[in-house]
């Protein structure tokens, strides 16, 4: 079983806690994942709404097919999330989002691990490689960027307490 990373970063000028609840939210995914425009015909949601075994399922025809979404562990600094496809192929994309302070806000560092021939396999029956991901990784930082630049602050935020906490 063969076993790569692809890793990209992008610096975002929000709160870490900004950041985090982006990605620790499945339905906040909508507003800036990579993978939003596929259309599924399905789409479920459960247990919390955010961080720790915050679930989405989805199914569709096509190449979106059908599989699920669950976060991790989740701290201060690093959201996990486990991608798992059911059909048209099985494949399991383990991610994790770093989320490190810097001047002026986060730097979000996404890494998603390419796990075993099941991956492979997959790739190249919809032409791509690991290239089509890291453009979809480059893609989806972009597009939280910007989501997390022009989000309206929470009262937290707003009040200072994201810069103690965040």
């Amino acid at each position: 079983m063969s076993s790569s990373e692809i890793t990209r970063s992008v610096d975002v000028a929000a709160p870490r806690s900004r950041v985090r609840g982006l990605v620790s939210s499945l339905r906040s995914w909508q507003e800036w994942s990579p993978w939003s425009s596929l259309t599924a015909d399905r789409r479920e949601y459960s247990g919390p709404e955010s961080g720790e075994g915050a679930f989405y399922a989805w199914s569709g025809s096509g190449k979106i097919g059908r599989g699920n979404m669950i976060v991790g562990t989740t701290t201060p600094d690093r959201v996990e999330v486990r991608l798992a496809m059911v059909s048209p192929w099985k494949v399991n994309l383990p991610m994790r989002f770093d989320l490190m302070r810097i001047e002026g806000g986060t730097r979000v560092t996404w890494t998603i691990a390419l796990e075993g021939r099941g991956l492979r396999g997959a790739l190249a029956r919809l032409g791509g490689t690991d290239r089509m991901i890291a453009r979809d990784v480059e893609e989806g930082l972009a597009r939280l960027k910007a989501a997390a630049e022009t989000r309206t602050l929470p009262a937290a935020e707003a009040d200072g307490a994201a810069g103690i906490l965040g």
